[in-house]
């Protein structure tokens, strides 16, 4: 498989995966341009959360190749690391804490982290950063979480689902808003 690292954020060639015996994913073929929008598809048990853990390097494929920016999940650095952020599906944020706390707690682990971004998504999605998370909606704590992987300027972002009430257009808009 050839990789253009400049062209493509994720690659898979061939990719399987069971568990116990059962198929999870078999012959996983996709390239994921740079700058596009990609989303899996598919009924439960599919293997869209298997596919997106390789993906993250969280589990190996039993067979094919994988590759996000160029490299193989399970090599990066972390400074690869760095250029790419995971918007999990459950995603837990300190309940006690306040909003502009959990930001200032991440902040110190990114370089790259854009506090300007982080005040005008605030004010955007109307979040107050004095608010405990604990009294912010399901929804809002999902956006302070989206924020939190937007500030670190990763070159590839990506989730297992988004809340029901995003509209890929929204989190597309809200990307060509902000991010400059």
């Amino acid at each position: 498989m050839q990789t253009n690292q400049n062209d493509t954020v994720i690659e898979m060639d061939g990719v399987e995966r069971s568990f116990n015996g059962s198929p999870a994913l078999r012959g996983l073929t996709l390239r994921v341009p740079r700058g596009g929008i990609f989303g899996f598809l598919g009924r439960n048990a599919a293997g869209k959360t298997t596919a997106i853990k390789i993906i993250a390097g969280l589990i190996r494929p039993d067979a094919g190749i994988v590759r996000v920016l160029g490299k193989d999940p399970f090599t990066f650095t972390p400074e690869d690391r760095q250029r790419v952020a995971y918007l999990s599906e459950k995603q837990i944020l300190p309940a006690q804490m306040k909003v502009r706390n959990v930001i200032a707690f991440c902040s110190q682990f990114y370089p790259r982290w854009d506090a300007g971004l982080v005040e005008r998504l605030l004010t955007s999605f109307r979040i107050d950063p004095n608010k405990k998370i604990s009294a912010l909606s399901q929804g809002a704590q999902r956006q302070v979480a989206f924020i939190l992987a937007l500030a670190q300027h990763p070159n590839f972002l990506f989730s297992t689902s988004l809340h029901q009430r995003w509209t890929w257009s929204h989190v597309g808009s809200s990307l060509m808003r902000f991010w400059n």
